[in-house]
């Protein structure tokens, strides 16, 4: 059986128990393993210091984030047969991500979600940048959740016309699942929940209306339903002559609950 990888960026400033314990989980659905990958800006490390003394303060970081970096995984590979593999770089954040993504080749990238107190066109740059970079399946995870990929796992679509049935990891997700699939669309006309039958599984349909409201009726019914992973169809999300502006990438992260996929 092929070994899949999965790249995982995180945030060693910030608690990433949760991404780290979701990449594990998602890494034993798909027979992955799991590289993390930390980058540090380089001027938060060196500031108008000379060459020497420059070098010195680098080799010092990195050995710091290092050891940051160890201290966070240890712990989990003792507890896990997933193979979990670190890189860190210090430098140009988005070019380092850029030259790992490509020389790495992942078959998923997984990515904290943003801190809702973030404005949007600050904390979604790295997000967009990733998607844009990166054409294969993106998950952006919930930082408070823990994604249990089980019968019980609560899944979503999101489609801007919810007729092409779901394929890839998308579809591998459908399967652990047993439970019945949410589908969300946004539409001219909104209709009441009803079950689809274009779906190969049992799948709830809810339709929205689009609007400036659309992305927060939707997130209403993403938590009342305790949907966990949402998949988004990144053709629609990130198309640029898109026919309903409220279902832009960056209200669909900031405002949903649940974790992302866009595939």
């Amino acid at each position: 059986m092929k070994k899949n990888n999965i790249v995982v960026l995180i945030n060693l400033d910030k608690p990433q128990l949760n991404i780290v314990q979701n990449s594990i989980n998602v890494a034993k659905s798909m027979n992955a393993a799991v590289t993390f990958l930390y980058v540090k800006k380089a001027v938060d490390v060196v500031q108008n210091e000379n060459h020497l003394s420059a070098i010195k303060t680098l080799t010092d970081a990195h050995m710091k984030i290092d050891g940051k970096m160890r201290e966070l995984l240890e712990p989990f590979q003792q507890s896990t047969d997933t193979e979990l593999r670190s890189k860190i770089a210090i430098g140009n954040v988005k070019n380092h991500i850029a030259k790992h993504l490509n020389k790495l080749n992942p078959d998923l990238v997984i990515l904290g979600k943003r801190s809702k107190k973030i404005l949007p066109w600050e904390g979604d740059r790295l997000t967009q940048f990733v998607v844009n970079e990166f054409n294969g399946p993106v998950l952006i995870s919930a930082t408070d959740q823990v994604l249990e990929l089980n019968e019980q796992l609560s899944l979503g679509l999101l489609s801007a016309s919810g007729s092409d049935a779901p394929k890839g990891i998308v579809e591998d997700l459908l399967k652990i699942s047993s439970q019945p699939v949410k589908s969300f669309k946004i539409v001219n006309k909104a209709s009441d929940a009803q079950t689809s039958s274009t779906m190969p599984f049992k799948t709830v349909e809810y339709a929205f209306e689009p609007g400036d409201n659309a992305v927060k009726n939707l997130s209403k019914y993403v938590h009342r339903n305790n949907v966990n992973l949402l998949f988004l169809d990144r053709d629609n999300v990130t198309q640029r002559n898109r026919k309903a502006s409220s279902t832009n990438l960056h209200g669909v992260i900031n405002q949903l609950p649940s974790s992302l996929l866009l595939a």
